[in-house]
C-alpha cells in the first residue's frame, strides 16, 4: 500500500531534480484522493512553460530509472487509451513490490 506521506515523500525528493527538466512533479489517483492506494501510487509531471516537444523525455527516463530502478511502458490495460494526446510518455515502476504509474504531459496537446 501506497501512503500520502510516502508520496509526498517521494516528490519532495525528486522534485528539485525534475524542474531542471522543466517538469513540475504532482500526485494523482487513489493517493492524492484518498490518502493511499493499494493499487499504485500515481505521479504526473506537468511542464513548467510551453517547451518544444523535443523536451528531454529521455533525460527524465534516465532520472526515474535511476531513482526507482528499471522502468517500462505502463501496461494496464485501464490506461490504455488514456491521455494518447494528453501524455508523452506512461512508465510503469515496481519499488519494494510496490507499482508507480508515472504519466509525463505533453507541452501541446
Amino acid at each position: 500500500m501506497w501512503t500520502l506521506d510516502e508520496g509526498l515523500a517521494i516528490i519532495r525528493r525528486i522534485q528539485p531534480e525534475t524542474r531542471g527538466y522543466g517538469y513540475h512533479l504532482t500526485l494523482g489517483g487513489g493517493v492524492m484522493n484518498a490518502g493511499q492506494s493499494t493499487k499504485d501510487l500515481d505521479l504526473f509531471f506537468i511542464p513548467l512553460d510551453n517547451r518544444p516537444e523535443e523536451a528531454d523525455h529521455a533525460g527524465m527516463k534516465e532520472l526515474l530509472d535511476e531513482e526507482f530502478g528499471e522502468g517500462e511502458s505502463l501496461r494496464d490495460p485501464h490506461y490504455e487509451d488514456v491521455g494518447l494526446r494528453l501524455f508523452a510518455y506512461k512508465w510503469e515502476y515496481n519499488v519494494d513490490g510496490k507499482r508507480i504509474d508515472v504519466f509525463i504531459m505533453r507541452s501541446h496537446p
